[in-house]
């Protein structure tokens, strides 16, 4: 996978949403845990 590519993806405002929800989810897991 090309970089360009890479940062395409992360230009898309979409993922961006899911990723920070991913890692918003994973934090509250790691603190409960």
């Amino acid at each position: 996978m090309s970089i360009t590519y890479f940062l395409h993806i992360l230009n898309n405002p979409l993922l961006k949403q899911i990723c920070i929800l991913l890692e918003t989810l994973l934090a509250e897991e790691l603190r409960l845990a």
